[in-house]
């Protein structure tokens, strides 16, 4: 019987140096890891790039501009109608748009077909 899971889709991930990468190396299925480039809460350096070193085959994504480690939350709370405390000088609607199109593209990748 094979895995339920078939990849994994991270976004901003965090504690990267926790992990043993030993047992990161061991994940042997599509892996995408997505952060902003203005992540000063989860920065790349000792958490994306933890993963995406230790995970073979691992891409990693970092959005340009003002994008935060909290900016991905505006997605999930637009409709309970909350607000996110962001830069003004951040797009949301484009970094929505660049995350979840490379979702798509990752996800119909030919690695990822049933």
């Amino acid at each position: 019987m094979g895995s339920l899971v078939r990849a994994i889709f991270v976004i901003a991930p965090a504690l990267g140096h926790s992990f043993a990468p030993a047992s990161l190396a061991s994940i042997a299925i599509p892996v995408r890891i997505v952060l902003g480039h203005g992540d000063q809460d989860a920065p790349a350096e000792g958490n994306a790039s933890c993963f995406a070193e230790s995970i073979k085959g691992a891409r990693l994504d970092i959005l340009s501009g003002g994008v935060g480690h909290y900016v991905f939350l505006i997605f999930l709370r637009r409709r309970r109608r909350k607000s996110c405390r962001t830069s003004r000088s951040i797009r949301p609607a484009l970094t929505e748009r660049r995350s979840t199109s490379g979702l798509q593209e990752w996800r119909s990748s030919s690695s990822l077909k049933p």
